[in-house]
């Protein structure tokens, strides 16, 4: 009898299910596109490559001059006194220590730098994934389907109201403190 009335609650239970699964209303979103058409993308990265290029460019052509001058001190050291070539080869190296440390603060400078401008990104494309959710009455939200219809695409919609929201910063999130070291 046990075993007939668990049944029984079971089949009642997938019988009323259905229609609350039918009326469950799904958008999608593809990222690739939203990725390459936010306007906020475009601005941080607009924004670290101003903030970022000059300071590569110049690690770069430091890097040049660095290799040239070991080229040539390759093939200018037999000619050299044993005084000459040791301090050359200190200035080199030392130069190359340098060299490396500069461009391991900028690596690190970069990716905080991106990090901070990412985190920005991020919490805007939630924002407007969530209103556009509650605007369509959306129940469930998916992010690269495999496959899905273009009546649940709700990409351009979240296009829309990310470029409503301008590409300025986002402001610090309740709970949330910048990190202001007074000194």
């Amino acid at each position: 009898m046990r075993k007939t009335v668990s049944a029984l609650s079971v089949l009642l239970a997938a019988a009323f299910a259905a229609p609350a699964a039918a009326e469950l209303k799904v958008g999608v979103i593809d990222t690739v596109q939203l990725l390459r058409t936010a306007p906020q993308i475009q601005a941080a990265e607009g924004k670290i490559k101003a903030e970022f290029q000059k300071r590569e460019d110049e690690i770069k052509a430091e890097r040049k001059k660095l290799d040239d001058d070991i080229g040539r001190f390759r093939r200018e050291a037999d000619t050299m006194s044993p005084q000459q070539r040791t301090g050359a080869q200190n200035d080199l190296n030392t130069r190359a220590t340098n060299l490396d440390i500069k461009q391991r603060e900028f690596s690190e400078q970069f990716q905080a730098r991106n990090g901070e401008l990412q985190r920005d990104v991020r919490i805007k494309m939630k924002r407007a994934i969530e209103e556009v959710a509650k605007e369509k009455g959306l129940d469930l939200v998916l992010q690269d389907a495999a496959y899905f219809s273009p009546a649940l695409d709700v990409t351009a919609a979240i296009i829309d109201k990310l470029k409503s929201y301008g590409t300025a910063p986002e402001p610090a999130a309740k709970g949330e403190k910048k990190n202001d070291k007074k000194k």
